[in-house]
């Protein structure tokens, strides 16, 4: 008799009768493990062809080809009263690190976690192929299983982008040329704005704002305790000293009704973060910041293209930045803007901006490789070669996130780095002005992938979703929802190939970088029990329904969120979906 055992590990296991071994191996199993990486096991002909040209290579076993052929022809469906086997953790480690990592394709009976064994009866004896589970991100996608693979994050590209690049390098106009003046005119029409003056980073357009203010040293500036590091470092490199409010945890923003019990004779200026692409309450912080004469600075890195009540983001206070990072609404692998509509403040912005030192060809060309780089690695293909495989062998052992790798490190930026002094090339102009011409596109995208999630998921006790403020245009940076075990639902969704993670924005008034400034924030705290779904407008259709499936596949068996759960407001399930 002639066994075969396509066990979980990935690999066909053929069993030789008694007898036959031969000496290949001092056991009676020969593994015949899949040579490329890329296959397509559509049905039993295609294993037993793969197999035969791995067994090329042993002439003792190839008059057993026709025999394992036949025996997979006549496999019939599972025995209903077969008892499955339980799967081991080690075992889907060995099928993560020994399967092939490409778009494999098994039949119909194949797409089990943990079925019976199958039996099958031919001319030769009994055959046996017992499925554990398919190797780690293999999913059941109509009559297949799927290992395509979806990231946390997307970047943004305009097919076409490379070649724009290259031909910039070959004018002699990648450090310098016509397109960043165009690019900051068309950004400032696009906003109704009068003036816009591009920067090498979105930080620094925003220090470059601080010291065009001319703020006395000392002055206070009040940020949301939850938004990126870097802003109130930045302040703190002017001279300034950071004051941290509290944020409302259902939409992630500045609390307006925070703001004036922070507000000393030393405040000079309020900074509301826009933050995940959602617009702040602005005309409450407006309201409050007239009322006490603070300059308004908007920080819109990760909000271009939103609006609130029909107003762009960005043009509501005295200035504004935008960053132009490659996971942003507008990618020109780094860069920034600065906004405003006081001719004084752009002419001193500018002054700063036009001061730093062209960027060296050298810098450039890296920038756009590790660009392109970590582009494909988040790409379907690449995070599922790369990214996916990390993650998923670290989640067997424990919750485990990669971004504190990926992340710029936190640490007191003095002196700056030097590739914060540099002027904003125009090959990134080129990017940018491509990248504004399909930013309402791209944004309409992720609205539309982020209402199919609140669609789906309404229903969904241990989810909570975000709520949305009325009349404003969210552009969806991240679509972040509640759950009350967030580790455990990430460390699932991995093993089934989607990856969404907890909030990378840092909780500023808790860090040790601002342990000056330490206040309470138990809004911006509650926000670390948030998970980030993928929202980003390369996702297909497909993508998102099984986001969506996976989402609560996840959380389905975890506790229900109570009105004071996730955010600890009262009011969180009431205020939920206002709007």
């Amino acid at each position: 008799m002639l066994a075969a055992r396509h066990r979980h590990d990935g690999l066909l296991h053929h069993r030789l009768p008694p007898g036959d071994r031969g000496g290949h191996r001092g056991d009676d199993t020969l593994r015949l493990q899949p040579r490329h990486h890329s296959c397509e096991l559509q049905n039993p002909d295609a294993v037993s062809r793969h197999a035969a040209v791995q067994a090329a290579q042993a002439p003792r076993l190839r008059d057993r080809l026709g025999e394992v052929r036949r025996l997979h022809a006549h496999l019939q469906p599972p025995e209903p009263d077969a008892a499955p086997r339980a799967p081991h953790a080690r075992h889907g480690l060995l099928a993560l690190l020994r399967s092939p990592v490409a778009a494999l394709q098994f039949p119909r009976h194949a797409q089990v976690l943990a079925p019976p064994p199958v039996r099958a009866r031919g001319r030769v004896g009994v055959a046996e192929v017992r499925l554990l589970r398919p190797p780690l991100g293999l999913r059941e996608e109509g009559d297949r299983v799927n290992l395509r693979t979806i990231a946390r994050y997307g970047v943004r590209t305009v097919p076409g982008d490379e070649a724009e690049i290259v031909a910039a390098f070959r004018r002699g106009e990648a450090v310098e040329g016509p397109a960043v003046a165009e690019f900051e005119r068309r950004f400032a029409a696009y906003h109704d704005a009068e003036h816009a003056v591009a920067a090498s980073f979105g930080r620094m357009a925003f220090y470059y704002i601080l010291r065009a203010l001319d703020l006395s040293a000392g002055s206070e500036i009040i940020f949301p305790a939850l938004t990126f590091w870097v802003v109130p470092e930045m302040a703190r490199r002017a001279g300034l000293r950071p004051v941290f409010v509290d944020v409302d945890p259902t939409t992630f923003n500045l609390d307006p009704s925070k703001i004036e019990a922070a507000i000393t004779e030393r405040t000079r200026a309020v900074v509301p973060t826009h933050l995940y692409g959602q617009p702040c309450e602005m005309s409450e912080v407006m309201r409050v910041a007239e009322k006490h004469g603070l300059v308004v600075i908007e920080d819109c890195a990760q909000a271009a293209g939103a609006r609130y009540r029909g107003k762009p983001v960005g043009t509501f206070g005295a200035a504004s930045f935008f960053s132009f990072q490659m996971l942003k609404g507008i990618n020109t692998y780094g860069g920034g803007m600065a906004l405003t509509g006081d001719a004084r403040l752009a002419a001193r912005v500018r002054e700063q901006a036009e001061a730093e030192p062209l960027q060296p060809t050298g810098d450039l060309i890296k920038r756009f490789l590790t660009g392109y780089a970590s582009r494909v690695g988040v790409s379907p293909r690449g995070f599922t070669f790369w990214g996916f495989p990390l993650q998923a062998v670290a989640s067997l052992f424990g919750h485990y996130d990669l971004s504190r790798y990926v992340w710029e490190k936190i640490r007191p930026l003095d002196p700056f780095p030097r590739t914060y002094r540099q002027r904003y090339s125009n090959a990134q102009a080129v990017l940018g002005l491509r990248g504004l011409a399909r930013l309402d596109e791209f944004n309409s995208r992720s609205r539309e992938h982020a209402a199919r999630y609140t669609r789906g998921l309404s229903d969904c006790r241990s989810v909570r979703t975000p709520r949305v403020l009325p009349r404003v245009e969210h552009v969806y940076y991240q679509y972040c929802i509640y759950a009350s075990d967030p580790a455990l639902a990430s460390r699932r969704a991995i093993r089934r190939g989607v990856d969404f993670e907890t909030t990378h924005v840092d909780v500023c008034s808790a860090l040790p970088l601002f342990e000056e400034f330490a206040a309470p924030c138990p809004g911006a705290v509650a926000t670390e029990k948030a998970l980030q779904l993928p929202v980003y407008s390369r996702l297909r259709p497909t993508d998102v329904e099984r986001v969506l499936r996976v989402v609560r596949e996840v959380t389905g068996d975890l506790a229900p969120l109570g009105e004071r759960d996730a955010t600890g407001h009262a009011s969180f399930k009431e205020t939920l979906h206002a709007g």
